[in-house]
Order: structure tokens, then C-alpha cells, then sequence
């Protein structure tokens, strides 16, 4: 199986069906252009994610699904892109059909699926809500409601990378992984050539991330913005970058990170 297809599936379905769910996070400071362009980029990550189905030449009715999927999410984009309020329950609904489809296509490409499903959930949510942070506090927060949607998702990045941290050390401690004919420890296989870069990866997208987030959170609690953001930046694709590496060493290895 071609490692970069299946990686680019994944992440093209689950941040394609995850993203419009983090919009929920800003719901309290409802900008329609905003929402606009958020929508028109996640059917453009689930495009991607669905195109690449036909080069897996997975069934058919799944590929069927997926489009249907995937018109409704642009039926929804197109619906609200020229309004000046959007109904956030609405522009969530094709999402839950995202994640339905997203599950299917996960059981095919590798196991086991439901943790691989859960722990790309949780990455893509991250993802989604480091970018929407990114965008929120580049906006220059000015007023009461933007402020608490920065405040939320803030604390929600928090908890979601502490979560990220307390799996990884228990996949470090008790996670086996198989290298045919042997089976190693993940503490013996990080201290090996090849698993230098998910060691590399749990640093620059768990651990150094949880230090900026801390830190922007500092910043806002100072109203220093414009320092938030330059750290927001990089976070954004040291966290991107993370999750292509931990989606490259659970194809090649079975590690789920």
C-alpha cells in the first residue's frame, strides 16, 4: 500500500469531517465570511480524501457514500456563502456522515481501526482548533464575545494535548509493536535508527506545542495578541507536520500515536 496515499486519505477525510464540528467552538462570535471560508476548506481537505478512494479502488457504494458526503457539505457551503448568518447546527450536520464514511474507509486501509479512527479524531480536532485559534487571535480580539471563543478554545487545546500526552505514555510503556519476525517494546523501538522520528515527532507536535499553548495562553491573559500569534504559527504546522509523521510510522510499523 502506497504509505503517502493512505496518510494523505486519512487526514484529507478526518479534518475534511472533523473541522466544521470545531467551528462549534466559535459559535459565540459568529463572523459569516469567517464561516464561509472555514466550510470551503474543509470540503476542499474531504475532496481530497474522497478522490484518493478511487485509487485504493475501494468499493463503490463506500465511494458513493463518500460523494454524497461531500456534496452535502459543498450544498451547505455553497447555501450560506453569500448570507449574513449562518445556523451552526446546520453546517455541522454533514459531518456526522463524514465520520460515518470516514470509519468505514479507516476499517479497509489499516488496523485497528476504532483506536486509529479515535486517535486521528483527536488529531484532526487539534488541528482544526490550532487553526481556528490561529485565525481567532489574528483578528486582533477587540470584543467580549471573540475573547471567550479564544478563552474556549484555548483550554480545549490544552486538554486535548495533555490527553494526546497521557496516550503516548502509555503506548510507550505497555504498546507493543511488530517488526516481522520480532516483536519490540516501543521504549526498545524509540531508542532504535527508525524510531528516532516519532520520538522527534512526540516532541515538536505534543511536547513543544503544549509549552507555546501555555505560553499564548500567558499572552492572552496579558492581552499581548500580536506575541500570541507569532507563537501560534509555528505550533500550527509543528503540529501539522506531527500528525503526517505519527500517520507515516502507523503505516509502516502499526505505531498508534
Amino acid at each position: 500500500m502506497n504509505s503517502v496515499a493512505a496518510i494523505a486519505t486519512l487526514m484529507g477525510l478526518s479534518f475534511g469531517a472533523v473541522y466544521p464540528l470545531c467551528l462549534w467552538c466559535n459559535k459565540k462570535s459568529v463572523i459569516a465570511r469567517f464561516y464561509h471560508y472555514q466550510l470551503l476548506l474543509a470540503a476542499v481537505s474531504g475532496l481530497i480524501g474522497i478522490s484518493l478512494l478511487w485509487y485504493f479502488k475501494i468499493g463503490l457504494q463506500l465511494r458513493l457514500s463518500g460523494l454524497v458526503w461531500l456534496a452535502a457539505l459543498s450544498a451547505t457551503t455553497a447555501f450560506y456563502w453569500g448570507r449574513d448568518r449562518i445556523h451552526i447546527m446546520v453546517i455541522a450536520i454533514p459531518s456526522i456522515f463524514g465520520l460515518i464514511v470516514f470509519y468505514q474507509v479507516t476499517e479497509i486501509i489499516i488496523f485497528p481501526a476504532l483506536t486509529v479512527f479515535l486517535i486521528q479524531i483527536s488529531g484532526s480536532v487539534l488541528l482544526g482548533l490550532t487553526l481556528l485559534l490561529t485565525m481567532n487571535i489574528g483578528k486582533a480580539p477587540d470584543n467580549a464575545k471573540v475573547i471567550q471563543a479564544v478563552w474556549y478554545i484555548l483550554r480545549t487545546v490544552l486538554a486535548l494535548l495533555v490527553i494526546r500526552l497521557v496516550w503516548i505514555a502509555y503506548s510507550v510503556i505497555w504498546g507493543p509493536i511488530s517488526q516481522m519476525p520480532e516483536v519490540f517494546s516501543l521504549q526498545e523501538f524509540l531508542i532504535t535508527v527508525q524510531g528516532y522520528i516519532p520520538g522527534f515527532a512526540i516532541l515538536f507536535g505534543i511536547l513543544i506545542p503544549l509549552l507555546s499553548i501555555g505560553l499564548v495562553f500567558l499572552q492572552v491573559q496579558r492581552n499581548s495578541y500580536r506575541l500570541a500569534l507569532k507563537l501560534l504559527y509555528p505550533t500550527l504546522v509543528s503540529v501539522l507536520i506531527a500528525e503526517i509523521l505519527f500517520k507515516y510510522y502507523l503505516f509502516q510499523y502499526g505505531i498508534v500515536l
